[in-house]
């Protein structure tokens, strides 16, 4: 069974994109204070003071509206986090694993979680067919710094490296934060 997880539509107007950026900022507040597996469309509704049909006009469901917030989230952090890996130029692996778990601790804080909460809950759920669009700079430029160490690794598929890298993270941050 795959779920859609696209938005149905993109606010084009000044006041829809305030109704989209409402809609997100409840369900931010609703994951926070109840829990992803709690929340529901009515109650996003509720909180951000919209008609459910406001929330139906651009979120099929409350999984596309959770991997709007997951993008969202990505997208404020994804400039901080490439900087980070570009910075980890010329480092070491031991290096670049002590400050890209650094850097996790800092942007763990800074979302409250929630970011590394949204992205586990993806990885692990079946829906592996969400797309999250603005993880692609990061991706490019963790296999840019991973593709300098390729001798030093077990794992010579980059791809598969990255994945096993960003995941170690994800989930020990998850695991001990």
């Amino acid at each position: 069974l795959l779920i859609k997880t696209q938005q149905r539509k993109l606010a084009k107007q000044a006041r829809a994109k305030q109704t989209v950026e409402n809609i997100l900022t409840a369900c931010t507040e609703l994951v926070q204070s109840i829990g992803i597996d709690r929340i529901t469309t009515n109650k996003v509704a509720d909180r951000a003071g919209v008609n459910i049909a406001s929330i139906y006009q651009y979120f099929p469901n409350k999984e596309a509206l959770l991997v709007a917030l997951t993008n969202q989230l990505i997208e404020k952090h994804s400039q901080t986090i490439q900087t980070v890996i570009l910075n980890l130029q010329g480092s070491s692996l031991e290096v670049a694993a002590r400050e890209t778990i650094a850097s996790g601790i800092k942007l763990y804080r800074d979302s409250e979680g929630l970011l590394f909460h949204l992205l586990i809950r993806s990885y692990s759920d079946e829906r592996k067919g969400e797309s999250f669009n603005s993880i692609e700079g990061i991706n490019l430029a963790g296999k840019e710094f991973l593709k300098v160490h390729q001798a030093e690794l077990r794992v010579k598929d980059l791809d598969k490296a990255l994945y096993i890298l960003s995941n170690s993270v994800l989930n020990t941050l998850y695991d001990y934060l």
